[in-house]
């Protein structure tokens, strides 16, 4: 047998870019449990290592709103 996995970097690119085209009024939202790392407080704890093209896709237009959880502490750094 053989596994397909549909949560891989390729597929959500793919999955982005595919909606990016489809309607270029529209918001792109990337659902996911964990964050990028150094994306939000405590996020280089629980990051989800994802790579740094990846996140450059994530980067890559102000359309795309990426939304995570995973969060087990405050949303707001410390510091600020």
């Amino acid at each position: 047998f053989e596994k397909i996995p549909v949560n891989t970097e390729n597929w959500v690119i793919a999955q982005i870019n595919s909606a990016l085209k489809s309607d270029p009024s529209k918001p792109v939202f990337v659902l996911d449990h964990r964050p990028p790392k150094n994306t939000v407080n405590a996020s280089e704890e629980v990051a989800s290592g994802y790579s740094q093209n990846f996140v450059s896709v994530l980067e890559s237009s102000p359309r795309i709103i990426h939304l995570s959880g995973h969060q087990h502490t405050a949303l707001q750094h410390p510091c600020l």
